[in-house]
This record gives structure tokens, sequence and C-alpha cells, in this order.
């Protein structure tokens, strides 16, 4: 099976799926850059209940093609984190975040308090874990967290969700990539413009200039390989 066979197959139709109403869920997601980046780390990304595309390009290429499935979903506040946020408060459910440095995580959590004033914040700790992962994961656990979300960027976050996984947490699992880093200062990285009309991967073009070398080098490669795939059938 390929990274695209993985990919498409693990899109969720909607939102919803991805709350965690539904417990036990581990859930990630990928952009264009990572799936052709990651294309040998299939076995990895078939351990995920489900993958969102952080980005309207795979969706854009799913109807162009006739094989419609999901909408974009990323882990931040125009999207699921939001919709998390207010779940997990909403039904007093407990959350803990890892990633990041200490301070952009301190920083991170000070925001979402000031903006979720009742969410039952579990812990969190820095994403720079290397030699200490057993000890943050039993951290976790005995924090009494129902959620997590993890940003310690792609294929590290996502291995450290499998590992924790395996490990004994039953809740739903999230990463989130630089979304913390992102969210020290103000609740909404983007805004309400960029959002209103699809152009926070423009808006990053301009803020995060290492995007731009990451499009032009990845992007058309997996405009072309993944049309393929969907030409063929999703084969």
């Amino acid at each position: 099976m390929s990274i695209y066979s993985v990919f498409y197959e693990k899109l969720p139709l909607c939102i919803e799926e991805l709350l965690p109403s539904r417990k036990g869920q581990s859930i990630t997601f990928l952009n264009p850059y990572y799936i052709e980046l990651l294309k040998d780390k299939v076995s990895l990304y078939e351990q995920f209940d489900y993958i969102c595309s952080d980005g309207m390009v795979p969706i854009m290429l799913n109807n162009i093609w006739g094989k419609s499935k999901s909408v974009r979903i990323s882990f931040d506040m125009t999207s699921l984190a939001k919709r998390v946020f207010d779940y997990c408060q909403k039904s007093k459910q407990s959350i803990f975040f890892l990633g990041s440095s200490q301070d952009s995580i301190d920083k991170f959590v000070k925001v979402i308090k000031t903006n979720y004033n009742t969410l039952n914040i579990a812990g969190w700790h820095h994403g720079y874990i290397k030699n200490e992962i057993d000890s943050v994961i039993d951290c976790i656990l005995k924090s009494g967290a129902e959620v997590v979300v993890v940003g310690m960027g792609a294929p590290l976050q996502d291995e450290f969700v499998i590992y924790l996984r395996k490990k004994g947490f039953v809740g739903n699992i999230y990463t989130c990539g630089g979304f913390f880093h992102q969210t020290t200062e103000k609740i909404n990285y983007y805004p309400k413009w960029v959002d209103t009309w699809n152009l926070r991967t423009f808006y990053r073009l301009i803020h995060e200039r290492y995007v731009l070398k990451r499009v032009l080098k990845y992007y058309p490669r997996f405009i072309i390989s993944y049309s393929l795939f969907l030409k063929r059938g999703l084969k």
C-alpha cells in the first residue's frame, strides 16, 4: 500500500468524526510536503484512525478527478482546534499539551487560559523529550488527561502518538504541528480576511519563508503523483 492510499483511505468525511465525543481516536494531519517526504512511513500512518488534509490541494485534486472526499481540516483555530477546545470546555474533558519549546508552550497555555478560562488543562510539557519519553508518558497518564495534543513536527509527533497509545492511553490524541508556536501571542494566527478568502497558504508564504521552499520543491511532485494515483482508481 502506498502513502497515497493510506492518506486517501483515512481522510475523514466530516469534522464531526474527529471530536472527543468519539473516544480513543488517533488523529494526525498531512500536507503535500509531508506526504512526499514520508513515503517510507506507510506502516506508521496505517496505525492512525484518521489522517486529515492539512491544506486545500489534496481536496481540490480529489474533486478534479471525481474522487471527492473530505474537506480541509487543520489543527488550528480556523478549523479543528477550536472545535476540540469548545467541546472539552463544555464537556469538562481534561486536556494535555505536549510540544514546542518551554517558553513557547508556556506562552501558548497562557493564551489558551485567557480565551478558555474554564478549560480543564491537565498539564503541559515542552517537546524536546528525546531522553525522557517514558517519563513524559508516565506524566501524561498520571495527569488524568482525556485528550492529548502533540506538536513536535512529523514524523516525531506521529511516532509519539502511536507509542503513547501502546503505553495505554485510551483518550483522543491529536497532532498539531506548529500550532503551539503560532499561538504564543494571540488566539488567532490568521487574520479573519485571510481565513475568509482561504488565503492561509499565501499568508504563510509571506510570514514563514521556509514554506515557499517546501511548496516549490515538493508540491509539483505531489500534484503529479497523487493525480496519477487518483486517475488509476486509487491504486
